[in-house]
């Protein structure tokens, strides 16, 4: 994901969206993932790519425990989600890892859906706010030409709520939509492989010249 196209001016915002546990339980209870979570079970898919209502509450949003709620996002980030902040220009890779490979294309999608949900959501705030002192401003201002600046910044502000609600991918680029990897993340057996090939060297190298000393 590219952050850096003119909303924020970095990802940390987005990073602590993705670390916070409201945030990860309110997704879990979403999707239904959290048995998923819990006991590894398995997931519908289809069910997850549903296009979810904004006033869809669904039963595990009632857990009061917050201990569970901490242990839920907490077993997420640490199984499951993976975030990289390749660098300080903006850019982040976000990578899901679960036993079904499609599960994980499917969870990172809709993560990634949620993600600029609530940036969408914190960005429209802001500008709500900076019109409403815009407003107040013009209010009380007696200088026609500074009214005048002042009204078109907040015009401009308008549009860019009215863009913030109806365009997708409004608050980053996504540069490579979820895919699956074409290589398991683990085992990786290349590395395996040569790990055995180089340690039985070692121990045959080992017991040859153990051999000859005894000898």
């Amino acid at each position: 994901l590219n952050l850096d196209i003119g909303r924020k001016n970095d990802s940390s915002e987005a990073i602590a969206v993705l670390q916070s546990r409201d945030f990860i339980f309110h997704f879990l209870s979403k999707y239904n993932l959290i048995n998923l979570v819990e006991k590894n079970e398995d997931i519908d898919i289809n069910k997850i790519l549903e296009k979810k209502d904004e006033t869809q509450v669904v039963n595990y949003l009632n857990i009061k425990d917050s201990n569970k709620i901490a242990g839920l996002a907490d077993n997420f980030k640490k199984y499951f989600l993976t975030i990289d902040q390749a660098n300080k220009n903006g850019i982040i890779i976000l990578s899901i890892s679960s036993a079904n490979p499609k599960h994980s294309q499917a969870i990172l999608s809709v993560l990634i859906r949620e993600l600029e949900l609530v940036l969408k959501k914190d960005y429209i705030y802001e500008k709500q706010r900076y019109i409403l002192s815009l407003k107040n401003y013009l209010t009380t201002s007696k200088d026609s030409v500074i009214s005048q600046i002042v009204y078109s910044i907040n015009m401009e502000e308008q549009k860019n709520i009215i863009r913030a609600q109806n365009e997708d991918n409004f608050m980053f680029k996504i540069i490579d939509s979820p895919y699956i990897a074409i290589t398991p993340y683990f085992p990786n057996r290349i590395l395996f492989m040569l790990s055995g090939l180089i340690l039985g060297l070692i121990i045959g190298f080992m017991y040859f010249f153990r051999k000859k000393l005894i000898d």
